[in-house]
């Protein structure tokens, strides 16, 4: 309820409701998810490193050490790949975020939800991750599927600032691994 009331003021004076992508991005798109009452978030960067490193990368769950976004991140359970694997994210902002691995496509990418988050994110959350490419270029894509607690407050913080903040912090985190794999390579 604390982070319903930091947002309030910005809700009633009206705040910002640009959208904005990044060049790093190839793609940016937001728009409405497939699954209804959610917004989708969809971006896709060319990395100039093998489809095999993208995907150690990604598949090191608990290893965010690439982004800054990310303070730590430990696995919740005993699983090191595939469906169910969990970890538990302490992030930048001072919040934090547990994911689940519901679908795992080794090699390829697979699909996370939130089991658990700060505010205002809801536990109806999903992320995939795709991996496509060969032994010198990848394409990485990541889509985010949200939705946000405190219902139409919710959706009105979503409207006002939350897909701008969002977005350009997706943006950042996509820049960070193109980097990360770019310069590891």
């Amino acid at each position: 309820m604390k982070t319903i009331l930091n947002f309030l003021p910005i809700i009633l004076l009206g705040g910002v409701s640009a959208l904005s992508v990044g060049c790093a991005a190839k793609v940016g798109m937001v728009s409405d998810s497939q699954t209804p009452g959610m917004t989708k978030m969809f971006y896709e960067v060319e990395v100039n490193a093998p489809k095999a490193e993208v995907w150690k990368l990604l598949a090191d769950f608990d290893n965010l050490s690439w982004t800054r976004s990310v303070t730590s991140a430990r696995y919740l359970n005993e699983k090191r790949e595939g469906i169910g694997m969990a970890r538990h994210c302490d992030l930048e902002s001072g919040g934090h975020i547990v994911e689940r691995i519901t679908r795992w496509r080794e090699g390829n990418g697979f699909t996370y939800v939130v089991d658990d988050a700060s505010d205002p994110i809801s536990t109806e959350s999903y992320a995939t991750w795709n991996i496509s490419g060969d032994e010198r270029q990848s394409k990485v894509s990541f889509e985010v599927n949200y939705k946000l607690k405190y219902g139409i407050i919710g959706n009105a913080m979503n409207v006002v600032m939350v897909k701008r903040k969002f977005s350009n912090q997706i943006v950042k985190f996509m820049e960070e691994i193109k980097t990360h794999l770019e310069n590891k390579v």
